[in-house]
């Protein structure tokens, strides 16, 4: 595919360049000529451009365009496999990839029986974050109970098709006394955990 800009009157300069975001642009993207082509477009090209045309005689005058690529979901897991002390907090997370946005959903799964979806409410706190073509959704599981060992998946769906991510839950037995204590929680970080406590008088 190809833009082409025509501009009209002596022209010395025409060039496209890339918006990095608002009003800035990325330099090092920047193209001379009235024909900027794509060959073999990716979704990483998507984006505003801007054709800039000018000559000595100011202001300079240019065009917004916006180049959109239609692609099915890409989910990643980055923690496949998580381990959790019990009555903790655990926090799963997956990365998606699409255009045009996603309908995303958390799911666990059932032995001999269908997934069931996980909704916003007093056991499951569920939030995604968005960012152009690019989603970061997580799943936070409140008070980690031995019913809670499993599968989970991310879904994600949109006009183009539908991919999921699994991640698998497990429980970590830490040889400590927690009655004294307050609440915990748990972040899994990069296949690492931390324990937090509300008297901050231990952190692993």
């Amino acid at each position: 595919m190809y833009y082409r800009v025509s501009a009209f009157g002596k022209v010395e300069h025409k060039t496209f360049s890339r918006c990095a975001g608002g009003n800035t642009f990325e330099r090092h993207e920047t193209y001379n000529g009235s024909l900027l082509q794509f060959h073999r477009v990716e979704r990483r090209q998507m984006g505003a451009y801007l054709c800039i045309a000018s000559n000595d005689v100011p202001p300079a005058v240019s065009k917004r365009v916006t180049l959109a690529v239609n692609f099915a979901p890409v989910v990643k897991a980055p923690n496949q496999l998580l381990g959790a002390p019990l009555s903790t907090d655990v926090q799963l997370e997956c990365y998606v990839e699409a255009f045009p946005n996603t309908i995303n959903y958390w799911v666990k799964n059932r032995r001999g029986s269908e997934d069931e979806m996980l909704l916003e409410g007093l056991k499951y706190s569920v939030r995604e974050e968005r960012s152009g073509y690019k989603v970061l959704m997580w799943l936070l599981i409140k008070g980690f109970t031995e019913q809670d060992v499993g599968s989970y998946k991310c879904v994600s769906t949109n006009s183009l098709g539908k991919a999921d991510g699994t991640l698998r839950l497990y429980e970590i037995k830490i040889g400590f006394d927690r009655s004294s204590r307050g609440k915990d929680h748990v972040s899994i970080i990069g296949g690492k955990f931390i324990f937090s406590f509300c008297d901050n008088n231990f952190i692993k």
